[in-house]
């Protein structure tokens, strides 16, 4: 969809980290009487994740030599993501509203953060984390379903300390700055860091203030291209 973009309007265009992408949620449930209530959810691009999971292995025992079978109990990465700032993020997002509005003490608002998890042991891309160290970037923010501007977003992220993927440029969309910025290294670590790759996967374009989009061959419900 090279032509999804008009020239000349404003853009963001963040760096595409090479990772599985991550939803954490704050969302409206209802308990096991019926009453409606707000949980934290994490998963992954489709499936919404257990925290837990439990996995049989087999072992055998040091003094008498026998195999046996145990069960071990493992968090799940989705949920290690659900860190104390970005429960901190969604429990004020859905109590104030995107816009800082107050409603009440209680939580009010469907918020849903989408990001990226990355480093050892995911992809081919480690961007100098090694020995199982992972990381999260967040990317897009929703609340009850709609998609917030870049600034909102950002601003948030910025208020409670959650790490954004990097923005790579802002201002006038053109198919020559899509040529600038999709190649290059990777701006998450230092070169010597890097590894056997070190470019960047390629670059992610939205447009600074969310907008629907109406081509011959579909309908997107807000302006959003990857470009690797």
């Amino acid at each position: 969809f090279p032509d999804l973009f008009l020239d000349g309007e404003e853009v963001v265009i963040t760096e595409k980290v090479h990772g599985m992408q991550c939803r954490l949620g704050l969302i409206r449930d209802v308990d096991d009487k019926g009453n409606a209530v707000y949980v934290f959810m994490a998963g992954s691009h489709e499936v919404r994740r257990k925290e837990f999971a439990i996995q049989r292995k087999r072992r055998r025992d040091r003094e008498t030599g026998q195999e046996e079978v145990v069960e071990v109990s493992t968090k799940s990465r989705f949920w290690e993501a659900l860190s104390e700032p970005v429960r901190a993020l969604l429990c004020d997002v859905s109590s104030h509203g995107p816009n800082g509005s107050f409603v009440d003490h209680l939580p009010n608002h469907n918020v849903v953060l989408f990001g990226e998890i990355y480093g050892s042991g995911i992809q081919d891309m480690t961007y100098g984390l090694d020995r199982g160290r992972c990381e999260f970037r967040a990317f897009d923010l929703t609340v009850n379903g709609r998609w917030l501007d870049h600034d909102i977003k950002a601003s948030l992220f910025a208020k409670h300390e959650v790490p954004m993927v990097p923005v790579l440029y802002r201002g006038p969309f053109s198919k020559e700055v899509v040529e600038r910025y999709v190649s290059g290294p990777t701006t998450l670590c230092t070169q010597s860091e890097a590894g056997r790759f070190k470019g960047r996967e390629g670059i992610v374009i939205v447009t600074a203030k969310e907008r629907t989009a109406d081509t011959d061959r579909k309908w997107f419900d807000r302006t959003a291209l990857k470009v690797v």
